[in-house]
């Protein structure tokens, strides 16, 4: 573990090293032409801009482990970094989840087919219970499993 004075260390070499490259920004240069046209040139480079980013996640993730930061929610389509399913699914990811298009589904609930929906602020949302029901109902089975 680290002690205070040297997290706040740490969090003031980071957020130098940020302000430093963001001062590039201020060395940018304008340009008029005879046609009218006119051309900027900023001095950041892919790789500064690369090294604000990193720097900006780990000044993000030092602030959360001291709670100075609320962590960042995850998005429900990312179920890689936890093994836990998420309660509701949007259109979008239903989609995803059965292979099949957007507009079959919208087709579904116009007819009043598919799985049960909920509708919250315009946001059609899937409950995984429901889905997972209606694939139950929805299982076909062969002569070798009956």
């Amino acid at each position: 573990m680290r002690s205070t004075k040297e997290t706040q260390s740490e969090i003031n070499r980071i957020s130098q090293a940020i302000q430093a490259i963001e001062a590039k920004n201020h060395e940018s240069t304008w340009s008029r032409y005879q046609n009218g046209s006119m051309s900027v040139s900023i001095p950041i480079t892919p790789a500064d801009l690369k090294k604000l980013a990193s720097l900006r996640i780990k000044l993000a993730k030092i602030e959360a482990l001291n709670g100075k930061t609320k962590t960042r929610k995850t998005n429900p389509s990312d179920t890689s970094n936890s093994g836990s399913v998420p309660e509701m699914l949007t259109e979008q990811l239903l989609a995803q989840r059965w292979h099949c298009s957007n507009s079959r589904l919208q087709r579904w609930r116009a007819a009043n087919t598919g799985p049960s929906y909920l509708k919250i602020g315009g946001k059609v949302l899937y409950r995984i219970e429901d889905i997972r029901a209606y694939e139950v109902a929805s299982l076909v089975k062969t002569r070798a499993e009956a």
